[in-house]
């Protein structure tokens, strides 16, 4: 609702650089919640879909300890 609010005061006066600056504001954070909102709803999806994958991979060991071992040797 502030969004539609910004917007129609930005072109109901006289359109300056700092309320060009507040509208592209208020209208990145409306398309980013519309992402997230939109991601949200495939989340479920995307997350099963991930783990068929997932399962499908070979096992793969853990080099992040051998690597300090190796240094601190």
């Amino acid at each position: 609702m502030e969004t539609v609010c910004c917007i129609y005061w930005t072109f109901s006066t006289k359109v300056l650089f700092g309320k060009m600056v507040t509208l592209v504001f208020y209208i990145t954070n409306l398309l980013s919640f519309i992402t997230f909102i939109q991601l949200s709803t495939k989340w479920p999806r995307l997350m099963a879909k991930w783990h068929e994958i997932e399962k499908k991979l070979p096992h793969q060991i853990d080099t992040s300890r051998m690597y300090s071992k190796m240094r601190t040797t």
